[in-house]
């Protein structure tokens, strides 16, 4: 509170006596010097948002595959393990698309398997249909991929287990996200000297479109499970779970990229970093489980939305819930207006962090989130089931 004298109307010892007394409370060993108040969430944000909350919410709206994953598709061929996948889906894209259908069984894949537009591979039981991946990759010759969703269109991928198969190894993890502390060899690459597992199970290119991976699991990734580049694409209801490389260079991540992709209702375990990256914008990501940390890694484009999550960080991690990049490694900044909201977290068992309900958070440059001044939408999300 400011507060004006006027000593001239005063008589003369008074205003001596005054000016005195702020002399003395002024300094010596009776001055008591103003704390620092500890920040941990900084707000950077100074108004309320609602022209930009109020457009966030009509983009994030397009989301996924335009108009909805197709339900009136028709099968028009079943194979069983002693068929070829890629000579079917070649045919069938060759006469106009359709679904075909994996009978149960295992399915050993030596070499890439491309879909095409129009065609879906629908297993016919999740647990019991498996494709185990036999290909193998050298860092040195660049990453290879199980399956490949380029230049294509509404082409589906549903109801199957992707097994990335090492015979005899297995990745190095922790059982659960509370078994012991900062497990060092977990996230190394090249683990017991195997050095050609640089294969990524699922990857949708840039110029994929209106494409979908649901329902299916992928476990066990040479290295990243999935790599989603394009736009309009669905990830929804998939169960992800360990990976062999989990070090440095790229390795392990559950990679978003694109735009307009809609990640729903994932399950993700056991990998190096959920990465939302290189030119990210306008994807969702909502109603997942995550053990982990989501990381806005390098150079995303902003405006990416993380809503209605539960974000559990292993005891045996070493990042945030909520991470950047850095400048020494040559990241790119976190682009503006990313949107962290009434997510659920547990930072190591110690409790929640970037979780206050109804409160949303965004970063300004690396480090941590901050709190923003933006006020929820009037309905309360901002991302509906369409």
């Amino acid at each position: 509170m400011n507060v004006s004298l006027n000593t001239k109307k005063l008589p003369l010892y008074f205003g001596l006596l005054i000016v005195t007394i702020l002399f003395v409370n002024c300094s010596g060993d009776n001055q008591v010097e103003e704390q620092p108040e500890e920040i941990i969430e900084e707000e950077v944000l100074v108004d309320d948002g609602k022209a930009l909350i109020e457009s966030l919410v009509a983009e994030f709206t397009k989301a996924g595959v335009n108009g909805g994953i197709p339900s009136d598709l028709q099968v028009v061929k079943t194979l069983t393990q002693d068929d070829d996948i890629q000579t079917a889906i070649d045919e069938v894209a060759a006469t106009g698309g359709g679904v075909i259908v994996l009978k149960s069984g295992q399915y050993p894949l030596y070499a890439t398997l491309n879909l095409k537009s129009n065609v879906v591979l629908r297993g016919e039981n999740k647990d019991d249909v498996v494709i185990n991946s036999l290909i193998r990759a050298y860092w040195s010759e660049g990453k290879k991929n199980t399956i490949k969703f380029d230049a294509v269109s509404y082409a589906g991928l549903e109801n199957l287990t992707i097994n990335y198969k090492v015979e005899g190894f297995e990745p190095k993890d922790r059982e659960t996200w509370l078994t012991g502390g900062w497990c060092g060899e977990c996230f190394q690459n090249n683990p017991d000297g195997l050095t050609d597992l640089y294969v990524r199970q699922v990857q949708l290119t840039a110029s994929a479109k209106n494409c979908w991976v649901t329902n299916c699991k992928i476990l066990n990734s040479g290295t990243d499970p999935i790599l989603v580049a394009g736009e309009h694409n669905t990830l929804k209801g998939n169960y992800i779970d360990r990976c062999f490389n989990k070090g440095g260079s790229g390795n392990g991540y559950y990679d978003i990229r694109g735009k307009y992709n809609l990640i729903m209702n994932e399950t993700v375990k056991r990998i190096r970093h959920l990465a939302i990256q290189q030119g990210a914008t306008y994807n969702v990501i909502t109603e997942c489980y995550i053990e982990g940390d989501v990381n806005f890694h390098n150079g995303d484009k902003g405006k990416n939305l993380v809503e209605n999550t539960k974000i559990y960080l292993p005891t045996w991690h070493g990042w945030d819930i909520f991470g950047t990049g850095g400048a020494e490694y040559g990241h790119k900044p976190p682009g503006d207006d990313n949107i962290l909201v009434n997510n659920i977290t547990n930072y190591k068992n110690q409790g929640p962090r970037y979780a206050n309900p109804n409160t949303i958070y965004s970063f300004k440059g690396f480090g941590k989130p901050v709190i923003t001044t933006y006020t929820l939408p009037e309905s309360g999300k901002f991302y509906w089931k369409i």
